[in-house]
């Protein structure tokens, strides 16, 4: 689109909330049809987009793209207004509603069809009438300085989705790539962001006000949430390095939360959560923990895995998981061993 703010790029429809830019429903147009032009294109992208909102009385504003009598008169067969600028080419327009020659600056003409409402108004700055169809007769009067109240109107409800377009743009998550897919879903991101700004907004007000930069604040607190888990995670690693681990700590003491280090029941030592013995689940050091070799019949030593279950809390006898075969820890069965094996607690 050449008089959007991006003329490049994947083409997103979208319904936008007016008093918060809170993107609301959206498709992704993904070019023609069998290579053929659509007919009522716009009039098909509404009817889509509103769909979970019919009979619930609410009022939809459009460009001209999109506004045409018919989809005036089947949005108000499901309960739902339009207010929406008509191109001039349009056929169901009278041509006195079109022509500019011989009317004055300001003039204004008014036609009714049942439902909907045509409203022809020529500003004194331009020279081309503004035809502006809408279904909402409460705004067919004018105010003082004699301009339709429709007008203003549609000024004040037609940027919600071009500001949430331009936010996005400011503040996106879209990295440099080729492939379509990734960045139509690094887009899908940036407007999932700017849903959670606005109900964070609508519910902290107080949130940095005053501070234009409160997107973006937010932005980064959002992505040090997202992130803290795996930071703490990480420093329960023992192969992080000292410098990586630093910085980790210092991220996490931003949040002014203190990771409880999991300790060694024999000793001070710092062990990770997965160090556990098998019979009692007692966390141990790898200084307190003693391997085992299990001893398993020929035919269970085929399985990569193999599920040993006690029979008591002690392992002097073991029981093949697959043949329930009693052996002795000291016998061996086939004379195979096997090294890979879980094990399972009665």
């Amino acid at each position: 689109m050449r008089s959007k703010p991006g003329k490049y790029g994947m083409k997103v429809w979208c319904l936008s909330c007016v008093d918060c830019d809170y993107v609301c429903n959206l498709q992704v147009y993904t070019g023609k049809k069998d290579k053929q032009s659509e007919k009522g294109q716009g009039k098909r992208i509404v009817n889509d987009l509103i769909e979970p909102f019919i009979f619930t009385g609410r009022e939809v504003t459009t460009d001209n793209f999109f506004t045409s009598t018919e989809l005036a008169e089947e949005l108000w067969e499901k309960n739902i207004m339009l207010t929406g600028t008509v191109r001039h080419n349009k056929k169901e327009l009278p041509p006195e509603f079109v022509a500019s020659k011989g009317r004055m600056p300001g003039s204004i003409l008014i036609g009714y069809r049942e439902p909907c409402v045509l409203t022809s108004y020529i500003d004194g700055k331009k020279k081309k009438p503004v035809i502006i169809l809408t279904i909402n007769n409460n705004v067919t009067t004018t105010d003082q300085d004699n301009k339709p109240n429709v007008v203003l109107h549609y000024n004040a409800t037609k940027g919600a989705v071009d500001s949430g377009d331009f936010v996005t743009r400011k503040t996106n998550c879209v990295r440099k790539t080729k492939v379509w897919t990734k960045k139509l879903a690094m887009e899908l991101i940036s407007i999932a962001c700017l849903n959670s700004s606005c109900l964070f907004r609508l519910k902290y007000p107080e949130f940095h006000r005053g501070d234009k930069r409160w997107r973006s604040l937010f932005l980064q607190e959002l992505c040090d949430e997202l992130i803290y888990n795996n930071v703490n995670d990480r420093l329960l690693c023992q192969s992080t390095s000292a410098a990586l681990r630093n910085d980790l700590q210092r991220f996490s003491g931003r949040h002014l939360r203190t990771y409880v280090t999991i300790k060694c029941t024999y000793c001070t030592s710092s062990v990770l959560d997965n160090n556990r013995c098998h019979i009692c689940a007692s966390r141990a050091c790898s200084d307190h923990l003693d391997e085992i070799t299990v001893y398993v019949c020929y035919s269970c030593s085929k399985k990569k895995t193999i599920n040993i279950s006690f029979t008591k809390p002690s392992i002097k006898r073991l029981r093949c998981q697959r043949c329930s075969m009693d052996r002795k820890t000291q016998r061996r069965c086939c004379n195979i061993s096997v090294t890979n094996v879980q094990w399972r607690e009665n």
